[in-house]
């Protein structure tokens, strides 16, 4: 968090906490793993129903509206804005941001939510190396560790669900 602190702007406005609590911070990373979940498993009817590309559109569309209270202090910061931070602001949406929730659409369209959320493990390891070129920043030893253990884990999951998969199509001896 305190990389998160540093990194504002003295022009921001201050944050009304300092940090968080651990009782405070464990209630919103629950919460915050309920609405995941919530979203993850209601999508998929949502992309049967419209499409990957629309349903990103709908989502994308629906995410504008809940932030609308803020578009007036959005917009007066657009406006004082610097030109590369405008272009950055414009890149970061479209590709990462449209571009992510596109392909995750697809993705939960065609492997169901509980898949594709697996797959999500992929990003921290991802993340780590698109930083070297993008910022020229290299992952420590930890963020090394971490990753490997994360990408172990997806591939036992998906190993895991092969042999299920395969076991249920195999025919029975028995029959």
């Amino acid at each position: 968090m305190d990389d998160f602190y540093a990194a504002r702007s003295s022009s921001m406005p201050p944050l009304p906490w300092t940090s968080f609590s651990p009782p405070f911070s464990t209630s919103l990373l629950l919460l915050a793993a309920a609405c995941s979940g919530s979203f993850f498993a209601l999508q998929r009817p949502l992309i049967g129903r419209h499409g990957p590309l629309r349903g990103a559109l709908w989502l994308l569309l629906c995410g504008t509206l809940w932030l609308s209270p803020w578009l007036p202090q959005g917009f007066h910061q657009f406006q004082t804005a610097e030109t590369s931070a405008i272009l950055a602001l414009l890149f970061l949406g479209v590709f990462p941001g449209a571009l992510a929730y596109l392909t995750w659409m697809v993705a939960v369209g065609e492997l169901g939510a509980a898949r594709a959320a697996n797959l999500l493990f992929f990003m921290a390891p991802a993340a780590a190396l698109i930083s070297i070129p993008v910022v020229g920043t290299w992952p420590g030893p930890k963020t090394v560790v971490g990753g490997l253990i994360a990408l172990i884990g997806v591939l036992i999951v998906h190993r895991s669900k092969l042999t299920a998969e395969q076991q249920r199509s195999a025919p029975s001896l028995n029959r």
